[in-house]
Formats: C-alpha cells, sequence, structure tokens
C-alpha cells in the first residue's frame, strides 16, 4: 500500500451518551440558581453515570476530511469500500 494507490480519509464522529448525576440541594433554590450553578462548571463530570436509554451510545456522522496527507499506518478500509 502507497501513497500512489491508496489516499488517507479522517472520518469524523461523535458518540452521543446521556449522562446523569442526581445532586441534592437545598429544597428553597431556585431552578434558575440551580442552573447557573450547574453552567458554572460545578459538577464533576467524571462522577455521571452512564444513563441506558433509547439512542445510548449512538454516533452522529459528520463529513470526513478528505485531503490528508496519506499515513500508511492508517488503517485499511480498501477491501471493505470494494465490497460495499
Amino acid at each position: 500500500m502507497n501513497k500512489d494507490t491508496h489516499k488517507t480519509v479522517r472520518v469524523l464522529a461523535t458518540m452521543e451518551t446521556d449522562l446523569y448525576l442526581d445532586i441534592n440541594v437545598p429544597i428553597d433554590t431556585d431552578k434558575d440558581d440551580i442552573w447557573q450553578f450547574i453552567r458554572d462548571g460545578n459538577i464533576d463530570g467524571s462522577c455521571m453515570a452512564q444513563f441506558d436509554g433509547f439512542m445510548d451510545g449512538g454516533w452522529r456522522w459528520q463529513e470526513p476530511f478528505y485531503d490528508n496527507d496519506f499515513d500508511p499506518k492508517a488503517a485499511d478500509y480498501s477491501k471493505e469500500i470494494l465490497e460495499s
């Protein structure tokens, strides 16, 4: 495999995983104050658990980058492309 017979394409995707964290707050805390607290970065994302729901772990594919320098170490999908 070489740059005369193959090209390298970078595939882009975003993995969508719903996460949750149950937190306790004072009973009289306003919804806007809670939302502001969260937006201000006060929740440690590493403490969140995966929500097991519909489409959890789904993928949103994006347009690839087609004009890359050839990378001989990239995964070779030639056979799969030709068979599709």
